[in-house]
């Protein structure tokens, strides 16, 4: 299946960061709820820790996500589009 050449492109994937952070922000209430289930003695740090070192690493994954579109947007039209081929040597 091949697009036209006169076609409008599709669209950038505008609707992913939603996405990534209502699956992130999901993933942090399945953490807390499994902290509130522990049986035994749980003290606050062993609720408040892992808590914030995953929302931590939701921030840093939203920065990634978002710093990767803007170099993206910079590039030429003609090499947004092509495969990430990962560090450069």
């Amino acid at each position: 299946m091949s697009t036209h050449p006169s076609s409008p492109p599709p669209p950038q994937g505008r609707r992913t960061l939603p996405i990534v952070i209502a699956l992130l922000a999901l993933g942090l209430v399945m953490l807390f709820t499994r902290m509130l289930s522990m049986t035994g003695p749980a003290g606050i740090g062993d609720m408040v820790l892992p808590l914030a070192v995953g929302a931590v690493m939701a921030v840093v994954i939203v920065v990634i996500i978002r710093n990767d579109r803007r170099a993206r947007a910079k590039l030429p039209p003609s090499q947004q589009n092509r495969m990430d081929e990962g560090m450069p040597p």
